[in-house]
C-alpha cells in the first residue's frame, strides 16, 4: 500500500441538505476549507457513519466530488465500510 502524505488529514463529514440528500455543492467548500488551512489530505465516507445514509450512486458522486474538488491538492482517502461481507 502507498503511505499517506505526512501532515494533517481531515476526517470529513459528508454534507447533507435538509431533505437528507447529498449536498454536492458543499463538497467543494469543505475541500477549499481544508486546502486553505494547510491540510495534506481528507478521509471521506469514513468513520463518522454517514456512509450508511447514502445509496451506491450517491457514494460514487460524493467520492467523485471530493476528488474533483481536490484536483491533486489533497490526498483523498475513501472509507470502504459496508455492513455485508459479500459487498
Amino acid at each position: 500500500p502507498m503511505p499517506l502524505r505526512p501532515g494533517v488529514h481531515n476526517v470529513a463529514a459528508t454534507p447533507f441538505l435538509p431533505d437528507e440528500s447529498l449536498d454536492e455543492a458543499s463538497l467543494r467548500t469543505l475541500v477549499e476549507y481544508c486546502v486553505a488551512r494547510g491540510c495534506e489530505g481528507m478521509l471521506v465516507l469514513g468513520v463518522l457513519g454517514e456512509v450508511d445514509k447514502l445509496a451506491d450512486a450517491e457514494r460514487d458522486r460524493a467520492v467523485a466530488g471530493f476528488v474533483d474538488a481536490a484536483a491533486g491538492r489533497l490526498e483523498i482517502t475513501v472509507g470502504v465500510t459496508h455492513h455485508a461481507t459479500v459487498a
